[in-house]
């Protein structure tokens, strides 16, 4: 799962919690014991709405279904992307040469030039292996800002104050609740929104025109 156990850090959580009271969750020294605490949920949640994980990969061997066509699309099919460094390529279990294939790193495809002995990626069951290093040596900015936003949005629930109920927002298998109305309620459902929508939207690769 990649080499971090957070794709932000505690400061840069801190910094969107700064224009706010946090003194209901003790003083500075628990305040960032708190967001601590919160680092490895809220990764895991980032990684559930996006199908996949941040990390960086290493020699990691991915298996696909060949599709009888020149071009494989190993991102859409196992979100190992960027597509870093191809090792090595297999069909049925035979190499091919690195000069019969042209690698689209950033979308993940892989496309046969017709060059050699293969013209196409031939239909079935995990026959084609690709040995790669895919992911991000640094944390991509949007997921760093959605993990920020969704546990700076915790922290802030327990300090938005009493409301006339209890609202709570669903995020994959994890619940928010805050009180509705309180003195942080916008600020709370914004920040949980938008983190959403940002690892609900690096679900999709989009595929240029290869």
């Amino acid at each position: 799962m990649g080499h971090w156990s957070s794709y932000c850090t505690v400061d840069e959580i801190l910094r969107l919690l700064g224009p706010y009271d946090l003194s209901r969750l003790g003083d500075n020294a628990a305040c960032e014991q708190a967001v601590k605490e919160l680092l490895a949920t809220t990764r895991s949640i980032i990684e559930s709405e996006a199908g996949r994980d941040f990390g960086f990969h290493a020699n990691d061997e991915i298996l696909i279904d060949g599709t009888g066509t020149a071009l494989i699309d190993v991102g859409e099919r196992t979100a190992c992307t960027p597509l870093l460094t191809v090792k090595s390529l297999s069909i049925n279990g035979e190499e091919v040469a690195a000069s019969e294939y042209v690698v689209y790193a950033t979308e993940g495809v892989i496309r046969l030039t017709g060059n050699g002995l293969w013209s196409s990626f031939s239909k079935g069951l995990q026959n084609v292996c690709v040995v790669a290093d895919w992911g991000y040596v640094q944390s991509p900015t949007p997921i760093r800002l959605a993990q920020a936003k969704l546990t700076a949005a915790m922290l802030l629930a327990e300090c938005s104050g009493d409301g006339a109920g209890l609202e709570r927002l669903r995020i994959g298998d994890y619940e928010v609740a805050y009180g509705d109305g309180g003195q942080y309620s916008t600020q709370v459902k914004a920040w949980v929104e938008q983190a959403q929508a940002t690892a609900r939207g690096m679900r999709s690769v989009r595929i240029m025109s290869v």
